[in-house]
């Protein structure tokens, strides 16, 4: 079973979507950000957008890629991808009542020592053409091999200081049914996230908790640390999922650098389980005003 490297460049189907409030109020709550820029829509300016919410805009193309890619991938081989890293970089804001089209395609695939690691890119365009954010997803095919050399862009992490000191650390609690809520709030639907038998199944001790939830509530906690919870200055959002998070646990959030100044700002961050495990690693944050 061996994925061929020669997929790299292959578009996806193109996806129009509208953002409703409905939506970006829904995956807010089902982080727990109850951040008024997210939920009151009489504030001057209106709704907000999280930084973390194109990950549900982006779901039922990761959801199809079997199928998309059926003929390339073998079959069997999407059953063991798992989200391994996540990287948005915003052009422009995003707001409740646009309309955004998705255009994905494959740019890279490699080997790792843990199976195949495949990105998928995607442009999020306002129907006018303007260029919203772009997004990197990569999935780990855990125990599959890659056929031929590696191919596409190389993924190159912001960031290679985990054994640093925090500067800053918050602890906080991931409630027991938050894997639950996130599935509602999202729509990114994956039954390791909300069915203990099959997560069983699948080798896991229980239920764990969706990557771009722990991804999402650690931005949350990130930025009213440096930015007083503002997600207009947000600009580029990435990380590394290294282990899992499991609902009814208690993390923490570390900041490990900080460049933080009026203009822009630029922060390292790791979130470290119960057991002292990185879980999410090669965190990056960077804050800029988005009309410069």
């Amino acid at each position: 079973m061996k994925i061929p490297t020669n997929i790299v460049g292959t578009t996806l189907a193109p996806r129009s979507c509208e953002v409703s409030w409905r939506r970006t109020t829904n995956f807010a709550a089902g982080i727990g950000d109850v951040n008024p820029r997210y939920l009151d829509d009489t504030r001057a300016g209106g709704l907000q957008v999280h930084p973390v919410f194109p990950v549900t805009l982006s779901w039922p193309v990761i959801a199809t890629i079997g199928e998309q890619l059926k003929g390339m991938v073998p079959a069997e081989a999407v059953f063991r991808m798992v989200h391994a890293y996540e990287r948005i970089v915003w052009h422009a804001s995003l707001a409740p009542g646009d309309s955004i089209r998705l255009e994905g395609k494959i740019v890279s695939v490699g080997a790792t020592p843990a199976g195949a690691l495949v990105v998928l890119g995607i442009e999020a365009r306002r129907t006018d053409g303007e260029h919203v954010y772009s997004e990197d997803i990569g999935g780990l095919f855990r125990g599959v091999e890659t056929k031929g050399m590696d191919a596409g862009r190389e993924i190159e992490p912001h960031t290679e200081i985990e054994n640093r000191e925090p500067i800053w650390r918050e602890s906080f609690s991931i409630p027991a049914g938050a894997s639950f809520v996130y599935d509602g709030g999202s729509e990114i639907v994956f039954p390791i996230h909300t069915s203990e038998a099959f997560a069983r199944g699948v080798g896991l001790p229980g239920i764990v908790l969706q990557g771009t939830c722990a991804l999402a509530m650690a931005t949350s906690r990130v930025l009213r640390h440096v930015s007083g919870g503002d997600p207009s200055r947000v600009r580029e959002l990435s990380c590394r999922f290294r282990k899992p998070v499991f609902p009814g646990t208690t993390v923490y959030i570390e900041t490990l650098t900080e460049s933080n100044r009026a203009d822009a700002a630029e922060v390292a961050f790791r979130l470290v389980n119960p057991n002292g495990e990185t879980a999410i690693e090669q965190g990056y944050l960077k804050l800029a005003d988005l009309e410069t």
